[in-house]
């Protein structure tokens, strides 16, 4: 199964952004493809995002280094709306772009799933 990592803007946005990390999962696995989400981790290892990250004794640079991480795992990047004034989205593309991981956006992603998804004998990146 391909695994997709969502990149989007989190910071200076409502709860971080994680509603719309988590549509853009439920959407992926609805179409067959493995969400690779960011958000999800994060809440996991107990981040609360009504609260200020730093106040929860996390710091932007912990998580983008955990990101860079998932990315290496990942066939795919899926954008989400507004990735363009992101610097920790730009920071996640130069990662994927050096591992051969490559950006679309999510509709383009879910318009035609099957494009992404990796054929049996292909190679993956993780």
């Amino acid at each position: 199964m391909s695994r997709i990592y969502i990149a989007g803007p989190m910071r200076g946005r409502e709860l971080f952004n994680f509603p719309a990390f988590f549509m853009a999962a439920i959407q992926l696995r609805s179409v067959g493809l493995e969400p690779i989400n960011p958000a999800e981790y994060d809440m996991a290892l107990g981040m609360d995002p009504g609260k200020p990250m730093e106040d929860q004794g996390w710091t932007r640079e912990e998580c983008l280094q955990r990101d860079f991480k998932l990315i290496g795992s990942c066939h795919w990047i899926a954008l989400l709306d507004g990735w363009e004034k992101s610097d920790g989205v730009r920071r996640e593309l130069k990662v994927g772009k050096s591992r051969g991981i490559f950006p679309r956006s999510l509709e383009i992603i879910l318009k035609a799933p099957e494009d992404y998804m990796l054929k049996f004998a292909e190679v993956s990146h993780g």
